[in-house]
């Protein structure tokens, strides 16, 4: 069930990353609009006023970007510390099965060194 879990959230992240890859090339393509536009603006001063308006449209797209990419950031670090915590507790779970293993391996060996003892002491008594 814990590697479900971590699937899931590998899963989730790559899905995160893959909008944030998105989100980034969207930006870049924002980026290189607005550089247009204000080479634009400095040619065309009557457009001043239009100009501005666009500026500050871009500069909210910006912030609402970076704003989203800080929250990406975060629900992966999120998202990192949980697989990070599944690893830990499944290596723990791993290493508990390793000794209980072994455990019952030795139980074993001295059950079968006792069962030899009884068989030759058996035999002797023959």
């Amino acid at each position: 069930q814990k590697v479900d879990i971590l699937a899931e959230l590998a899963q989730q992240a790559k899905d995160h990353a893959c909008q944030l890859q998105q989100q980034k090339q969207s930006f870049e393509e924002e980026k290189v609009k607005f550089e247009r536009f204000n080479e634009q603006w400095q040619r065309q001063s009557m457009l001043q006023d239009e100009q501005k308006k666009r500026i500050f449209e871009l500069e909210s797209h910006k912030l609402r970007q970076q704003q989203i990419f800080e929250q990406l950031r975060t629900k992966l670090a999120t998202y990192e510390q949980a697989m990070m915590q599944c690893v830990k507790e499944y290596s723990a779970h791993v290493e508990k099965a390793k000794h209980d293993s072994s455990a019952r391996i030795d139980k074993l060996r001295n059950t079968e060194k006792t069962l030899e003892i009884y068989k030759r002491a058996h035999a002797t008594l023959k």
